[in-house]
C-alpha cells in the first residue's frame, strides 16, 4: 500500500481498538464493532449470585468478585478482593442474606458485606481445594448452617491458605462443611475428581454429577435433625453427563449430555430419600430402575421427546 494509505488502515485499527476497549470497560460485557454490532462476551464459567431484590450480579473472576447491575451491566462498586487463587463459587450468605460467602482454590472460604464489600468474620479454612459449592439454605439451624464443598482431597505439603491445587491434591471429595464450627462435620462422597454441586431450589436435595453419572443425596431428614447422609441415589446414563439441574418444584431432575440430549428423572424424591438413609460410605450409591419410582424421560435435539428405558437407561 502507498504510505498515506497504510497510514489511514492503522489509524481506522486503532479507532476501531479504541471503541473495543471503551465498550468492553463499561459494560465487560459487550464488544462494540462498527461493521458488526454488539457481539456478546464471556464473563465467567462459573455460576454466580443475584441479590435478593434482585439488582446485583455477583460474579467469579479470577481471584476476584466483581458485582454488575442486572439492568444495565455494568460494574458496581470495587471487587472483593482477599482469596490468593481463583475464586469458584460466590453465594448468599445461608444464615444472613446481607452477606456473601465465596470458596476458593485457595482452600478457604470468605465472607463479605454485599452493601460494601468488606470482609466480615474470619477466614474458614476448607477441607481442600474448593471446586464448588451449593448452599441449599433452610429455616432450620442446619440449613442456616452447613454448606456442601467440593474439593480435591488434599496429599500434603500445603496448609489450606494458597499454593497449587494441582501440586497439594488428588482425586475429589464432597464434604458437608458447618460455617459454625468452621471445619467439614461429614464426608459424603468421593470421586475421581471433585464434581459440580447444584442444589435444589427449596433446599431439599443436593446433586452432583460425574462422568455418567448423577449423584442425588436428599437433605429432608438433616431439616428435621436427622442423623448423616450415607448413600447417594445413582442416576446413570450412557453418555457423559455435562450438566443439571432440578425444576423449582424439586419433582424433576434434568441432565444434559454431550450429544446435545436432555434427560428428565420423574418421581426421584422417594428413591433419593430412601438411598439417602442407607447405610454405606459417602461412596456409595443405589441402582435405580423403574421399581424404585424413577423413571427417566429422553428429549433429543431432534425430537420433542424420546423413550424411557428407566431411571438408568437414557433411552439407549
Amino acid at each position: 500500500l502507498p504510505l498515506h494509505a497504510a497510514r489511514r488502515v492503522r489509524a481506522q485499527k486503532a479507532q476501531l481498538a479504541m471503541t473495543a476497549m471503551t465498550a468492553a470497560n463499561a459494560a465487560h460485557a459487550v464488544v462494540v464493532a462498527p461493521s458488526r454490532g454488539p457481539v456478546g462476551g464471556q464473563l465467567t464459567q462459573r455460576p454466580g449470585a443475584v441479590s435478593l431484590d434482585g439488582a446485583r450480579l455477583y460474579l467469579c473472576s479470577g481471584d476476584a468478585v466483581r458485582s454488575f447491575c442486572t439492568a444495565t451491566g455494568a460494574p458496581l462498586g470495587p471487587p472483593l478482593l482477599g482469596h490468593t487463587a481463583d475464586v469458584t463459587a460466590v453465594a448468599i450468605h445461608p444464615a444472613n442474606p446481607l452477606l456473601l460467602l465465596t470458596a476458593s482454590l485457595d482452600g478457604t472460604l470468605r465472607t463479605w458485606s454485599a452493601e460494601d464489600g468488606k470482609p466480615q468474620g474470619a477466614v474458614l479454612a476448607a477441607p481442600g481445594p474448593v471446586e464448588s459449592m451449593a448452599v441449599p439454605g433452610g429455616k432450620s439451624s442446619h440449613g442456616r448452617d452447613v454448606v456442601f464443598l467440593s474439593c480435591w482431597k488434599r496429599t500434603g505439603g500445603g496448609d489450606g491458605g494458597g499454593g497449587d491445587h494441582q501440586q497439594l491434591a488428588e482425586g475429589g471429595r464432597v464434604h458437608a462443611y458447618s460455617l459454625g464450627k468452621g471445619r467439614a462435620v461429614e464426608r459424603i462422597a468421593k470421586t475421581v475428581t471433585p464434581p459440580t454441586l447444584v442444589a435444589s431450589p427449596r433446599g431439599t436435595f443436593l446433586g452432583a454429577f460425574e462422568r455418567h453419572t448423577v449423584m442425588l443425596w436428599s437433605l429432608r431428614h438433616k431439616e428435621g435433625g436427622g442423623g448423616s447422609i450415607q448413600r447417594a441415589l445413582r442416576l446413570h446414563h450412557t453418555k457423559p453427563i455435562t450438566v443439571m439441574a432440578f425444576s423449582q418444584a424439586d419433582e424433576i431432575v434434568a441432565a444434559g449430555d454431550n450429544t446435545g440430549r436432555i434427560l428428565l428423572w420423574h418421581g426421584f424424591a422417594a428413591a433419593a430419600a430412601a438411598a439417602t438413609g442407607g447405610g454405606g460410605d459417602g461412596g456409595g450409591g443405589v441402582g435405580t430402575n423403574e421399581s424404585q419410582g424413577a423413571a427417566a424421560v429422553v428429549l433429543s435435539p431432534a425430537e420433542a421427546g424420546g423413550g424411557g428405558g428407566g431411571a438408568g437407561g437414557g433411552g439407549e
